[in-house]
């Protein structure tokens, strides 16, 4: 991706992609709230089959697919599917890779919600001990591996999705 604009907007940012490559198609837009907070909605054609690596920052990354279909890896599991109309959550250990796979004219439609484990305890006082498994270990600082969560989409969590495309007239 290359960045084609930025502007400040009140104390977050809004960053504006393009997908870079032969055929590519659409954006990946990002408005940074703050320190570990951010969203990004992307609407991205792919003509051929591809593999996308992204070095990960530690994130926590909620993903609401409108459309499309793919796949995640850490690069030793089985890669997890992603098909449209899913949420699922990765806690990615910082330093780990990410590798998404995509069939030829795939086109994704999604949303992304990524914070930080210290916007979650710092920010929203989550506290390690409360939960168990790999989201107590990313809260408690020892995220032992990638880990991938699927939750239902409910019509409501489609519709504030749809939101970030079609922005409705009263923004409230």
């Amino acid at each position: 991706y290359e960045v084609a604009g930025v502007q400040p907007v009140g104390s977050a940012c809004f960053i504006q992609a393009r997908p870079i490559g032969a055929g590519m198609a659409g954006y990946r837009d990002t408005l940074v709230l703050g320190a570990g907070l951010s969203a990004s909605w992307a609407d991205i054609t792919r003509p051929r089959a591809m593999e996308e690596h992204y070095d990960c920052s530690g994130a926590l990354k909620i993903h609401v697919r409108m459309t499309g279909r793919s796949a995640v890896t850490d690069g030793r599991e089985v890669p997890h599917a992603i098909d449209g109309l899913s949420c699922s959550a990765l806690l990615q250990p910082r330093g780990a890779r990410k590798i998404e796979v995509f069939g030829a004219g795939a086109r994704e439609r999604s949303v992304t919600v990524s914070c930080t484990r210290e916007y979650l305890v710092d920010e929203l006082g989550l506290q390690a001990a409360r939960y168990g498994g790999a989201l107590g270990r990313y809260l408690d600082d020892d995220p032992a591996a990638f880990a991938l969560f699927r939750a239902g989409l409910t019509a409501a969590m489609q519709q504030a999705a749809q939101c970030f495309f079609e922005p409705l007239d009263d923004r409230h």
